[in-house]
């Protein structure tokens, strides 16, 4: 069973962003996605949906001193600016640290690289999160970090 994510969207509360979550959601489901990762700049998502064929990740999209980082999972504001923090406060919420960009023609890789502790362009989550069940009922067959890696692997290889 192949599911399809877009684990970087944003909403009408980013600048780059002009959607309501209904119309993020309407879309998304449109184009044959079962869920999205709702990161909006310096802001984490506090709305919350109830869908049981789609999943709704929150998230919030960090502005750091070494690119931009997306917190996965998160519900609550993180106001860390400097890379290690913002990840360290990603994992104290619960949440998955990305590289927003990684594809991206920017040393943005390089400088999220350095960090110890990562698996790619993610950065490992240390404790367990209340929103691996719903992922698993979505991707029965695969944990929530597998899930996100086999999706960013498919989105670099579509590329």
């Amino acid at each position: 069973m192949e599911v399809r994510f877009d684990l970087h969207i944003h909403s009408e509360h980013s600048p780059d962003g002009c959607m309501p979550l209904d119309e993020i959601v309407s879309c998304a489901r449109a184009r044959g996605l079962q869920g999205v990762a709702v990161c909006d700049h310096d802001r984490a998502l506090t709305e919350t949906w109830d869908a049981p064929d789609f999943l709704l990740i929150p998230g919030i999209e960090l502005s750091t001193d070494r690119g931009h980082l997306l917190g996965l999972f998160v519900t609550e504001q993180i106001e860390a600016r400097e890379l290690d923090a913002a990840i360290d406060a990603v994992h104290a919420c619960g949440g998955l640290a990305v590289m927003a960009h990684p594809f991206e023609r920017s040393s943005d890789a390089q400088r999220l690289a350095s960090r110890s502790g990562t698996a790619g362009p993610i950065a490992r989550t240390r404790r367990p999160t209340p929103w691996r069940a719903r992922l698993r009922s979505v991707r029965k067959s695969r944990s929530q970090p597998a899930a996100m890696r086999t999706c960013l692997r498919r989105s670099a290889t579509a590329s």
